[in-house]
């Protein structure tokens, strides 16, 4: 749910979101740190409880040994809509180089969105949830989209107030974005007109 689609759809109602790029382990939240905290001290700042909120949820994934994949940020929604514009300059960054020549452009985008951290599964075995990590997915595309990657990662840490991860999602920056895997001449024809 860690997604810039989310957070720019809750942006209006709210202010944070804690949520995970990965899918989550089946032991869920530790509620019982946080809350804890909470009720110590009602008062408690918004950003303070997502931090808590995080913290809590990893310890809980180390203590049943899930933590391995485990990831969870906290979002500044009223950063989201400058986060959501340097995605959309991505997008059209890459769409126009793909315009202009498509087989030098696709297999080197292709490559470097198959070496970002990806979440949910994209195999034939797992199913495809098509979802990247938009820093990571900036960071490999610095050369190839170089109006437009450097904004994402900047946005990126005006929005993310908090994250945990852990050690095989080192490359988690708090929000994925969709990515179309095994995308063709075909597909790319269907997003240009």
């Amino acid at each position: 749910m860690a997604t810039i689609d989310v957070a720019k759809n809750f942006a209006p109602y709210s202010n944070y979101l804690v949520a995970s790029e990965e899918t989550e382990p089946s032991n869920g939240w530790n509620y019982t740190p946080w809350l804890t905290a909470l009720g110590a001290n009602p008062a408690m700042a918004t950003e303070q409880i997502g931090k808590n909120i995080c913290d809590s949820y990893l310890e809980g994934c180390q203590a049943y040994g899930t933590a391995g994949a485990a990831t969870l940020s906290v979002t500044n929604l009223k950063a989201a809509g400058k986060l959501s514009a340097a995605y959309n300059d991505f997008g059209q960054e890459a769409l126009k180089k793909a315009a202009q020549d498509i087989n030098t452009f696709l297999p080197q985008y292709g490559r470097s969105a198959m070496s970002s951290e990806n979440y949910g599964g994209n195999t034939p075995n797992t199913g495809y949830s098509n979802m990247v990590d938009l820093g990571d997915l900036a960071s490999n595309n610095l050369e190839l989209l170089p109006n437009s990657a450097p904004k994402i990662l900047s946005s990126l840490e005006d929005c993310i107030v908090y994250k945990v991860n852990g050690p095989y999602r080192q490359k988690s920056h708090g929000l994925s974005g969709f990515y179309l895997y095994g995308i063709n001449e075909q597909n790319l024809q269907g997003y240009l007109t």
